[in-house]
């Protein structure tokens, strides 16, 4: 810890030394009467003392509240220009006088007294009240019992003590503020993630941890706070605890660790540093924010170390972010920390330098680092975002993939539902027919008189059936379709008195035929059948069965009186039913008879060839 701090310390006197080269403007003593009172105070009262700058009223009294400081400034010769008085801070509030002529003050002297202590103070020296020879500036401070403070002051051209005083004003309030007041709105923000996502507590943590950083910086921006100021500084710096607090509980969830004796542990460590900064008889309440505050930075530094060692077992980009966040921090109370020691005997250029350029370095890089957190989480939570709505959108994809399944499959369900009541009918109507229709065909077929009329009630008795067991008759192999239809054929033409002729080729190729496809050829052929034995007056009938080309080939032959005929309703059938089996039918008509020639295409089977 020395040698890091005499590296600060010279690194700060290197890069200060330029701005620190002509002092002569400074005033780093001055004479100092402790009387808390309102009234100019006598040049020969008998209390005036010379100190040196900065002087502490903790100094003169423990619990001392105000008092008057003194300084000798001689006018400045042959210079026209005007000159300025520039206030580097003091602790809690000051009123200004030149020569007896009051210049201005920082507000309220009364409780709750107004906060200065993180401003600078300016103001334009009058030219008709300078005197030859010394002139008088007397500072009264004002603060709360043992916290006033008073750091040297500049007399100087206004040309050059305005900038530095512009600039020490924006960054420790201006900027201040307006980091102050971004970051509560981040805080709201990340607060409102979390209540949204309450099963993430990182949100709910690091929206507390921005919260109570915006709590702590009212104490840099608000100059009247609407509390007595022993309250409102108690309660600034109790949320500078609960936020180092909430950022270890923070780093825990983000990297995924649970310790809940720790973290018990760490809650313990708000209301004990609120207790001991709230009895100043125990302790000076300065003290014991030094010590609470440094106990935070421990805290804060074994966070770091913790995220450092995650990053280099697991090589994540994303630790490697936080722990530059958390070393920011570190860098910046380390600072600070330095800033704020009573190192006594440093070099005059050094002690120059500490006082002058007393900046407090985590107002700044704090509410900055939050912020940037807050943005990375921000990008992670919308990059989540994506991806739930990335996922949602592709769950909805499935989802209507799959109610349109489970539509189609209704839908099939409902056809399936219809065919197989429409099926039930069918062979109602079916049981029916057969039942009674069939019977009273039987019964035709045994009473017929003649040939003919026997033959037709035996043809629509054999339609009929074909009809009926159309539905429940399975797939069949052509050739035992073509030896019923010969049985059948056999039959009626025995009983009308012709001869038939049965030419079937031996090496017919094999084909099984669907119960559709059955029922057309039976037809087909039946038709055929009728035509000749109910017009034709034939006496021999010849069938011929044959395969050429890749068709099956057959011809119904008779020797009757074959007369050329327009196509009627049963001719028709007939070409419908053959170009359901694709193929296709004709008529010649000789001098005796009449040749049908029909073809269908084969579909062979892979080893469909009988013998």
């Amino acid at each position: 810890m020395g040698a890091m701090l005499r590296l600060f310390l010279i690194l700060a006197w290197l890069f200060s030394t330029p701005c620190l080269a002509d002092p002569s403007d400074e005033y780093w003593r001055a004479d100092f009467l402790a009387v808390d009172s309102a009234a100019l105070p006598r040049a020969d009262d008998p209390g005036w003392r010379s100190v040196t700058l900065p002087h502490a009223l903790h100094d003169e009294a423990p619990q001392g509240t105000g008092g008057w400081f003194r300084f000798r400034v001689r006018a400045p010769a042959g210079t026209a220009e005007p000159l300025g008085l520039y206030l580097w801070w003091l602790n809690l509030n000051g009123a200004f006088y030149f020569n007896g002529e009051f210049l201005g003050d920082g507000g309220r002297f009364s409780e709750p007294i107004s906060r200065n202590w993180n401003r600078p103070f300016f103001f334009v020296l009058p030219a008709r009240l300078w005197q030859p020879g010394d002139n008088e500036i007397l500072i009264r401070i004002r603060s709360d019992p043992g916290w006033g403070l008073l750091s040297p002051l500049e007399v100087g051209p206004v040309s050059r003590l305005r900038p530095d005083y512009e600039w020490r004003s924006f960054l420790q309030v201006d900027l201040a503020r307006g980091l102050t007041i971004t970051l509560l709105v981040a805080a709201a923000l990340v607060l409102v993630v979390w209540w949204r996502r309450r099963h993430d507590p990182q949100y709910f943590w690091f929206g507390l941890a921005c919260l109570m950083w915006g709590l702590f910086s009212t104490y840099l921006v608000v100059r009247d706070p609407p509390v007595s100021g022993a309250v409102f500084r108690w309660t600034s710096h109790l949320a500078l605890d609960a936020w180092a607090v909430c950022m270890a509980l923070f780093v825990n969830r983000y990297l995924g660790i649970r310790q809940p004796r720790a973290e018990r542990v760490l809650a313990l460590v708000v209301p004990a540093a609120g207790l001991l900064s709230a009895m100043p008889a125990v302790l000076w309440q300065g003290y014991a924010f030094a010590l609470s505050h440094g106990l935070t930075f421990l805290i804060i530094a074994w966070q770091a170390v913790r995220v450092y060692g995650r990053w280099r077992n697991g090589r994540w980009r994303e630790h490697s972010l936080l722990g530059i966040a958390l070393g920011a921090l570190l860098l910046a109370g380390l600072h600070d920390l330095l800033l704020a020691a009573p190192l006594h005997g440093l070099p005059e250029g050094l002690a120059r330098i500490r006082l002058k350029y007393h900046f407090i370095l985590l107002y700044l890089a704090a509410p900055v680092v939050l912020l940037f957190l807050t943005g990375h989480l921000g990008r992670r939570f919308a990059a989540a975002l994506t991806d739930a709505e990335t996922l949602n959108l592709e769950l909805e994809s499935r989802v209507a993939a799959s109610a349109r399944e489970l539509a189609a499959s209704y839908e099939r369900r409902a056809l399936l539902e219809r065919e197989s009541a429409t099926s039930e009918e069918r062979e109602r109507i079916y049981r029916d027919l057969h039942d009674d229709i069939g019977a009273k065909l039987l019964s035709l077929t045994i009473r017929a008189k003649n040939a003919g009329d026997a033959d037709i009630a035996r043809s629509a008795l054999q339609d009929l059936r074909d009809v009926v067991s159309r539905s429940s008759r399975p797939d069949a192999p052509l050739t035992d379709l073509l030896a019923d239809c010969r049985a059948e054929m056999e039959s009626r033409c025995s009983a009308a008195g012709v001869r038939l002729v049965w030419d079937q080729s031996d090496d017919l190729p094999e084909r099984t035929m669907t119960a559709a496809e059955a029922l057309n050829l039976c037809r087909i052929l039946r038709e055929s059948v009728s035509n000749v034995l109910r017009h034709a007056g034939a006496r021999c009938l010849s069938i011929g069965i044959r395969f050429s080309r890749g068709h099956y080939r057959i011809s119904v032959e008779d020797d009757g009186n074959g007369k050329p005929r327009t196509p009627g309703r049963g001719m028709r059938n007939m070409m419908a039913r053959a170009a359901q089996l694709n193929g296709s039918i004709d008529w010649t008509w000789e001098g005796q008879g009449c040749l049908v020639m029909f073809e269908f295409p084969a579909a062979l089977q892979p080893d469909g060839q009988k013998s």
